[in-house]
């Protein structure tokens, strides 16, 4: 009887590990596109900013693609730091919505254009309290379904 309450414990640990890797997945997988989506449109910006000769937007081109990329690298370090301890869990810290607006609309500014998309923060010295990567996915992705 002992043992098969704990095969039931650990059936039901294994259940709720496998259910927390699927939202992991999927929130990764969703994050992964948008710099994907920002590297392309300024893959695209750059072509035509190279046609044009145009030197100045050039760099800002390659700066974005930079930012996005290196934020690509971040998020698929994340999964595998998921995958080797099973989560991870950031001390939390003390932000402010002014910070995690402005991050979360550099990250989507391929998104942002393309769609012609007019963006205004308020009340951004307002404080926000917890896990920095995940407040900045919450952020990133309010601002991209609000682009779509």
């Amino acid at each position: 009887a002992k043992r098969a309450a704990e095969l039931v414990i650990s059936n039901k640990d294994l259940k709720e590990k496998t259910a927390e890797l699927e939202r992991v997945l999927y929130t990764a997988t969703h994050d992964l596109r948008t710099p994907v989506v920002t590297i392309l449109g300024f893959l695209s910006h750059l072509e035509k900013d190279v046609v044009d000769a145009k030197g100045e937007r050039i760099a800002s081109d390659i700066d974005f693609i930079r930012v996005a990329t290196k934020k690509m690298a971040c998020l698929i370090d994340d999964i595998l730091d998921i995958s080797r301890i099973g989560r991870v869990v950031n001390p939390p810290v003390c932000v402010t919505l002014q910070n995690m607006a402005d991050e979360a609309l550099f990250a989507v500014t391929g998104r942002i254009e393309a769609g012609g998309v007019k963006t205004q923060v308020t009340g951004g010295n307002a404080p926000l309290f917890g896990d920095r990567l995940r407040l900045s996915e919450i952020w990133q992705n309010l601002v991209e379904n609000a682009c779509k």
